[in-house]
């Protein structure tokens, strides 16, 4: 069987990245997001088992927010949050305000210190919203939250919960040296099909 180059070209270059999603729930309790997790550096996120969170046995934005039981993620409201890497793309996520009606996300991509892509949405207590955002590839991604409504819950922050972030990650250096070499076996074939 004679391999066509081209083929092999798109199969090694759809290998080089590897999409994960992110659902937190490996993370046991509460606390920081620890640098490194999902291979990505964390700040100003937190983690929470929503079984019981902070106490509240209310419905709130936590527990609503909760796509993948039992842990999400969430900001220290009021304050900017960040994930950052290398190079990835940052996909799509859930996203759930934990005590304000229409909150105000606004999510910013970053490469090299220059912004690539920018989305501004609104996000309630009751429900999950899932936003698509394939920023990428990037280097940074800040999440800021503000204004909203406050809905009649015990929590009075500007806090959301975020749940089964999807990115894109690359592989490790190692990762494309089957197709370097496959590469090179079909091109050596088709050289010597062609009696050179």
């Amino acid at each position: 069987m004679r391999w066509n180059l081209s083929l092999l070209a798109m199969l090694c270059i759809a290998t080089v990245a590897r999409a994960e999603t992110l659902s937190f729930d490996d993370l046991h309790g509460s606390g920081t997001i620890p640098d490194g997790y999902g291979g990505l550096n964390w700040s100003n996120f937190f983690y929470l088992d929503t079984t019981n969170p902070f106490g509240h046995n209310e419905a709130n934005g936590f527990t609503s927010g909760t796509v993948s039981p039992p842990t999400v993620a969430y900001d220290n409201g009021g304050s900017v949050a960040m994930i950052s890497g290398p190079s990835f793309t940052f996909s799509a996520s859930s996203f759930t305000a934990a005590w304000k009606n229409d909150l105000e996300i606004s999510v910013t991509g970053y490469a090299g210190g220059r912004q690539v892509g920018q989305s501004l949405f609104f996000v309630n207590p009751g429900y999950p919203s899932f936003e698509v955002f394939d920023f990428g590839p990037v280097d940074q991604v800040t999440f800021a939250s503000s204004g909203g409504v406050l809905a009649g819950l015990t929590g009075t922050g500007s806090q959301f919960a975020m749940d089964n972030m999807v990115i894109n990650l690359p592989e490790p250096a190692g990762a494309s040296l089957p197709c370097a070499v496959a590469g090179f076996i079909a091109l050596r074939r088709r050289r010597c099909d062609a009696g050179t």
